[in-house]
């Protein structure tokens, strides 16, 4: 079972709040309950550590964890046809324009091989997980209610849905993309189904999907540790700036993780002092020892995120920092002249680079 070490309201906010007194806040607008938008924020890691590798393989974490603005968009409509269909504006990611069915009915030609079609895609998954979660739970009260149900009748499943998907954020980028879309598919099917499931029924559906969907669907700022299920709230990051910077280059997670197992290390960021900084809402505290051990796996494959780093540390950052297993790198700012100077240099000399000016969430 998912560990959930925080309060109710701090699950829900900021990110997934499916909410009707959110819509204002433009997380999430309905339509007579037969659509819903839904926005799916990424995610940095302000300091990522590991513990250790467990017997089966996973690693034990213990990182802090903040959402930014930067956000896919999805929209899921009710369909008379059973199942998810998946549609994306831009399946070859951010900038893109060239609408497509990830469906596994089709041959497919418009997709990336970064996004996945049919029930290979997260999105699809987290339908999946859910439908079979709803599918049990109504089993278990079956014999209940045929007692009181008309011979024949049966308790009907999750509903058809087509979801249309805009990936703003980029893809395989250390950025949690995959991941907060099926959070945000969760959280959005339990309000247009109206299902009324619990923030830990949500938890236990999202960590079989992967170790940082519980933490999609809490957002914010927050410790996880473990495989990344067990989470912590923290205070919000102080007010800043942060400019993005991802390069066009494929970097394998997998590969990362057993470059990391491959060679000894001595460097571990000091995650409680890091803690002590947050709550006590020192942001030049928390920049003066970030870190991401995961640094030392990843950039000898890719040199392009030391020179990343090299060129943001121009700008005068309080901090430069490569998220997840990369490759994106990010800066913190406190002055957004300065991250926009930073953001408006980086797009300049090279097209092979996303680059954003985002904002903690």
């Amino acid at each position: 079972m998912f560990d959930l070490v925080t309060e109710y309201s701090a699950f829900y906010e900021p990110s997934y709040v499916i909410a009707r007194a959110y819509q204002s806040e433009g997380l999430l607008t309905a339509d007579t309950m037969d659509n819903i938008t839904v926005k799916a924020y990424g995610k940095i890691n302000i300091a990522l550590d590991i513990l250790g590798q467990r017997p089966d393989g996973y690693h034990e974490v213990s990182m802090i964890m903040q959402s930014v603005s930067l956000a896919d968009e999805l929209v899921f409509e009710k369909t008379c046809e059973p199942g998810i269909t998946l549609m994306c504006t831009n399946p070859e990611g951010p900038g893109e324009a060239t609408p497509g069915r990830l469906s596994s009915d089709d041959h497919y030609s418009a997709g990336s091989p970064l996004l996945p079609p049919g029930d290979s895609n997260i999105i699809c998954k987290a339908y999946n997980a859910l439908n079979a979660y709803i599918a049990s739970r109504d089993c278990a009260t079956d014999h209940q209610m045929s007692l009181h149900t008309p011979a024949g009748s049966a308790i009907t499943p999750l509903g058809g849905v087509r979801c249309t998907l805009t990936k703003n954020i980029p893809i395989a980028a250390g950025m949690a993309g995959g991941s907060t879309d099926a959070a945000a598919t969760l959280k959005a099917l339990n309000e247009l189904f109206s299902l009324g499931l619990s923030s830990q029924e949500l938890a236990d559906i999202a960590v079989k999907l992967g170790a940082d969907v519980p933490y999609c669907l809490m957002g914010g700022t927050a410790l996880s540790e473990g495989i990344g299920e067990k989470l912590t709230a923290l205070p919000a990051l102080p007010e800043c700036s942060i400019v993005l910077v991802h390069p066009h280059i494929s970097v394998s997670t997998k590969e990362v993780y057993e470059a990391y197992d491959r060679v000894d290390h001595t460097f571990h960021p000091d995650i409680a002092r890091i803690r002590q900084c947050i709550d006590a809402g020192d942001l030049e505290g928390v920049c003066a020892i970030v870190g991401n051990v995961l640094e030392e796996a990843t950039i000898p494959m890719h040199p392009q995120i030391s020179d990343i780093k090299k060129g943001l540390a121009h700008f005068n950052p309080l901090c430069t920092l490569m998220t997840g297993s990369g490759p994106t790198v990010f800066a913190l700012f406190q002055d957004e002249s300065k991250a926009k100077k930073a953001s408006e240099h980086f797009k300049s000399h090279s097209d092979a680079l996303d680059v954003y000016v985002v904002h903690p969430m």
